[in-house]
Order: C-alpha cells, then structure tokens, then sequence
C-alpha cells in the first residue's frame, strides 16, 4: 500500500498547481477565509446544493496558518492520491475469496509467487493512480465535488468492510463517509443509495447484524442524512434554495426528458465512462473516438463488471446502476473532460472490476500451453506486459495533453507567478485588477489573484481600465496593475505604467496581459475634458448657471440648442466647478427634459460625473469639467416647450445633493422647443 500511495504521489505531483489552470476554485478559499475570520457559519459550500464540509476543513487550515490560495488543490492532491490506496484495500477487500490463490511469475529465471488478490489490488490501484481524468480533474482541481472519489471508494471499502466482519461499527463509519460524499455534491447519493441497498439485503444473512436487521439500515440512512443535515436545514429555512440554485444552471439538467433525449443521454454516458476509465483526453463525442485502445478498456470494463457480479460480490453493480438508470434521465451534462467530475467516482469501481478479472485472466492464461524453450516469454508475462502498457497507455495521453497545453501557453503558471509577485512586492499601494475582454479570456482572472490579495489582506478592486484611471486620480500614488495590453495602453495616456520585469511577465505577455507598475510620485495627466488654471478661468458657456449643488460643486452653466425635432438626439455640454473637496463615494450627474406641465420625463441622461477617468473625489479645488450629455427625444413626442432639468445625486442610494432654494433639489436649465 505504501508502494501504491506513494506511486499515485508521484504521478500527480508535476503540473498540480498549474495544469488545468485554476478558475473559480480560487472562491472557494476566499469563502473559508471569511470562515476563518468568524464573518459567517454557513451550513452549505459556496454552492447551496453542496456541505460545508470542505470548507471547514479549509477554514481550519487557514486558522493554522495557511495562506496558500492553491490549499484546495493540496487537499485534493492528498485525497486523489489516497483514493488509489483506498481503491487497493477495497479490492483486496472484495475479493477476499480469493485469498488462498496463489500467481506464479518468471521473472529473470525466478518464479515468484503472488497472491491472487494482491495482484487484482496492484492492478485496480495501479489503473486508478495513473488515470489522467483522477489526476488532473480529482487531484489538480481544488473543489468539494473533485473529492467524490476519494469519500465513494472510502465508503465503499468501509461498507464491504462491515459486511465481511459483521460489526456495526464499520457500517456507521461507511454511512459517515457516505454523508460526506454526499456533502461534496448530491450526485454521490446515486452510489451511496445503490451502496445502501445491497448492504441491507447482505447484513440480513449476517450472524451480529442479522439479529436486528431492519435497524441497521434504518440506523445508517439516519448517519447518512445526519451528516448531510446541514444542507437539508439551510434549505428547510431558506425555501429549497439548492433547487433554485441548480435551476439557474440549465446545462446540468434535461429539463424535457422524453425517451428519445433518455437514450441520447444513455449513449453520450457510456462513451463518458469508457473514456474517463481509459484516459482518453482527446476526440470528438462519438463511438468512432473510442476505437482502438478504449475499445480494449471497454470489453475490459464489461468483462470484469460481468466477472465480477457473478462470481465476487453485487456491490459494483448496485453502485453503477443508478448512474446508467436515473442519470441519463435527469442530466445531459457530458463530455470530455469537466462533466467527468460528476461521474468520476465510478473509475475506482470500474478499476477494481477490472483488477479481479485480470487475476481471474492471467490464471486462465497460464494455464495455457506457453511457448517452447528457445527463449519466448511464458504467457503470464506476455499477460503482465500487455497489462503495463494498457496501463501505461493513460500516462502517455497525460503528458502529451501536458505538453499541448504548455505550447498554448494556457496553464496557470503564468498568473499564478504574477498574482504571487503582486503579494511578495506590494508596499501597502492598492492593487487593480481589470475587467476588459483582454483579461477575462484568461483563465482565472479575476479569481486566483483575488485570492492572493484577500490572504495578504491588500487592498484591490476588479474595475474596467477607465475606472482604473478614475482611481489613480482619487488615490495618488504607487499602485500595481494586473491588466491586459491593450488596457495598459488606455492608462498610459494619463499615467506613465511600467511592465514589470520577470519570467512569468514575459510568458504572460504572449498571451496579451501583464503585471503593470505606477511608482511613487508619478505625474498623472488629466484627461482632456478637464480646464485648469487660466484655461479654466476662460471657460464661457453659452447659457450661464452659477448654481452650488452640495458642498462642493458648482453648475457653471451649458450649451445646447433652443430647439430639435422630435427623434433626434438632443446634445448638451454642461460646465461643472470644484468648489471644495467632496467626501468619497460615486456621484452621478443627470440632465431630463421633462414636460413642464405635468413634470413626466420624456428623455434622461444619467452618468458618473468626470466619465469614470475623473470622477468627483479627484476633481482639484477650481477645476472645470466639461461634460457631454445625450438624450434621446422620441419620435412620437408631441410638439412644444420642454424643460430642462440638472442635478447631482449619489450612487447607489440615489440621494440628491442639495440645491438651496430649488425644489426637488433639481435646477432648472430652461426649455427647448421640440418640434415635427
């Protein structure tokens, strides 16, 4: 077992952190973080249909002292590589019949004896560390669903465990390890139930268990449903919110099942499994795609799960069925590689299937008459070479899946390098990351270096580049940017941004983003809506205001034309002062056109005053802001005099700022003749 585990370590190690690259997972650690810092006891995980489990056990982490962003996927590392030790003791479990069977291999001159069971552990095991869905789904992804492996193949070995020893104390471990898989996603119920029956039917012919065998099932669901109560309270008094939770993610739903989308889902699931137990990473969704080894796995699969039914134990195929019977009813969520996490849990029972036919294969093979002596291998090591490279076979799909991924630059390695250099290098100066379609055709942007600066506890915000703009203005001074190329040249034009200089900038930059840089005492420039100084002081507008709003704000007075047709667009410039400095906060300025006998509004234009790049708390004592306002008049207005109306008012509370001796604190502009 050691051999095994720490085999299954060492195929999963190169690339954990990095291939696939981490998205929304990062969430998750930002969720136990508030759990940690006491903000919250939620009853369910970031996702209301699953426990809190997993997220506990992150806060406690955290609470140690962790500070990793990637501790999901160290979690998952560890449970991805026990479930192939797991997967070992369950199928020296269930095949226990065979105990006293004994393989002899010639290995070099030597025969070597095995039992017969180990080799099906060694063989079951072997197929679950090397299975490149396990590896980089169940232990590269740090997330509660990617655990489902790893509780199933536990609470199966704990069940067969309980039936084989018939004490109770196995059965309800195996029904706490049954609620916790449960917890970290529903779909584990449909092997914990299928599990459940075929115990309740065995420990009825149990010599301990039998004596009160309608109890113990009883006892063990109560188990299963008391460690998944938490989900169950939350939803008793929130009014069943991981229904609607899952109804707003119509891909995981057939939300029509008829009979023909049944057989359609049935097919897409039996490619599913045959691909995620041979290793298949690339292809198209067809049976054409399986053709070649697969098609090998597959007749393996169906031959040790007929094996295995008949001759070893029902259990496998109890815990199977409900995924080929209530699965493809329910769900049409299949494909190559993400929708694998829902059925992964099945891969170890599959394996270990497998594993028994094999020893049952190789006995059968030696009993074959082998070769003659001139040097030809004996059958059972052409057997066991056949079986090392099926095995073999899956690694090869993983590093050449590796490989493409590092030639399209799209591992994780690259954020995770600069959200970790935003951390190491920050001087207490705000960080920004942008929200522009350069950043976010990045695979973890916003969520991975979120992470990072919620752990250090530094200030940052996710903001188009205009109001990345507007922040350097509000907040002067040195400032780190994770911001696409494109959006570094939109802030260059007011701030002078220099690239950081490293590796991982060089390889995100291929990729069109980067790590930017604002020193100390930079110069910003204003945007060119803005007058100061005498350029201020000739600011004339056309209709003169002069009107305080606030505290500190001024409407020196607009443009725009005494008249317009109905259906076009009426354009104003309106002159705004900064008459004080303003407390924080976003500030909108509005203009309306609205009828002066009845006051409806007719058009409006509402928007951040300073156009995001310049907002209010950045405006210097004496500065003039030229704003440009729009609105849209409709076509079926009827002719006559409309009023014009300005204010200010806060966002998002939607509190006007006072306008001495105005009612409604609106200022009256003056009218404009809309005609035919």
């Amino acid at each position: 077992m050691l051999v095994v585990t720490a085999l299954a370590l060492i195929i999963r190690l190169p690339y954990w952190r990095t291939i696939p690259a981490a998205g929304d997972e990062a969430k998750q650690v930002v969720y136990a973080l508030q759990i940690a810092q006491g903000q919250g006891f939620p009853l369910v995980g970031n996702d209301a249909y699953a426990g809190p489990f997993f997220f506990y056990l992150l806060a406690l982490l955290i609470r140690l002292g962790a500070s990793d962003p990637f501790m999901g996927r160290t979690v998952v590392l560890v449970t991805g590589t026990l479930t192939a030790t797991i997967t070992y003791a369950w199928c020296r479990q269930l095949g226990g019949r065979s105990r006293r069977q004994t393989v002899g291999i010639n290995v070099l001159g030597r025969r070597i004896k095995i039992r017969g069971n180990r080799v099906a552990s060694l063989t079951a095991a072997g197929l679950v560390a090397a299975n490149p869905h396990l590896i980089l789904l169940n232990s590269h992804v740090g997330g509660t669903t990617l655990l489902l492996p790893f509780f199933t193949t536990l609470f199966l070995y704990l069940l067969s465990r309980a039936v084989e020893t018939d004490r109770p104390g196995w059965l309800i471990a195996a029904a706490v390890m049954g609620g916790l898989a449960i917890q970290s996603n529903p779909v584990a119920g449909l092997a914990v139930a299928g599990g459940w029956v075929w115990a309740t039917f065995r420990v009825r012919r149990s010599q301990r268990l039998g004596r009160r065998w309608p109890l113990w099932p009883l006892v063990t669901g109560l188990c299963v449903a008391f460690v998944y109560s938490p989900v169950i309270v939350y939803n008793i008094t929130s009014g069943m919110d991981s229904v609607e939770v899952l109804d707003q993610r119509p891909y995981l739903w057939e939300t029509h099942p008829t009979i023909q989308t049944f057989l359609s889902n049935e097919s897409r699931l039996a490619q599913q499994l045959v691909r995620q137990v041979s290793g298949a990473l690339a292809g198209d969704e067809t049976f054409r795609s399986l053709l070649g080894v697969p098609l090998v796995f597959l007749v393996w699969m169906v031959a040790g799960l007929a094996y295995v039914t008949r001759r070893v134990s029902l259990l496998p195929l109890a815990v199977i069925s409900p995924f080929v019977l209530v699965l493809p009813v329910v769900s049409s969520h299949y494909g190559l590689l993400d929708p694998i996490r829902f059925t992964s849990l099945l891969t170890p029972v599959f394996a270990v299937c497998m594993g028994l036919f094999f020893t049952v294969a190789l006995d059968r093979a030696a009993a074959l008459k082998s070769a003659n002596r001139t040097g030809r291998l004996p059958v059972r090591v052409a057997t066991c070479a056949l079986l090392v490279a099926l095995m073999a076979y899956p690694l090869v799909s993983l590093w050449r899946y590796y490989r493409s991924i590092e030639q399209n630059q799209q591992s994780g390695r690259a954020l995770m390098n600069l959200s970790h250099q935003m951390v190491a290098a920050n001087d207490g100066e705000p960080a920004y990351i942008s929200h522009s379609l350069g950043t976010m055709a990045v695979k973890g942007i916003p969520y991975v270096p979120r992470a990072y600066l919620v752990l250090a506890d530094i200030r940052h915000e996710f903001l188009p580049p205009d109001q990345i703009v507007g922040r350097l203005f509000e907040l002067p001074g040195a400032a780190s940017m994770l911001i696409s190329d494109q959006d570094a040249e939109v802030i260059r034009q007011f701030a002078p941004l220099t690239r950081w200089a490293g590796p991982a900038n060089e390889e995100a930059q291929r990729r069109g983003y980067g790590l930017y840089i604002l020193g100390t005492g930079s110069v910003l420039t204003r945007p060119d809506f803005v007058r100061t100084g005498d350029e201020a002081l000739g600011v004339a507008p056309r209709v003169p205001v002069g009107t305080p709003i606030g505290e500190g704000i001024e409407l020196i007075g607009y443009d725009t034309p005494t008249s317009i047709p109905a259906g076009e667009m009426l354009h104003l410039t309106v002159y705004w002062k900064a008459t004080a400095p303003m407390p924080s906060g976003t500030y909108m300025g509005f203009v309306h056109l609205s009828d002066p006998a009845t006051t409806a509004l007719v058009a409006q234009d509402d928007h951040v005053l300073g156009q995001d790049q310049y907002p209010l708390n950045a405006w210097q004592s004496q500065d003039v802001v030229v704003d440009h306002y729009v609105l849209p008049v409709p076509d079926d207005v009827a002719p006559g005099e409309y009023a014009l109306r300005a204010g200010v008012y806060t966002w998002p509370n939607l509190t006007r700022l006072n306008v001495a001796e105005h009612p409604d604190d609106v200022i009256e502009l003056g009218h404009v003749e809309v005609g035919e």
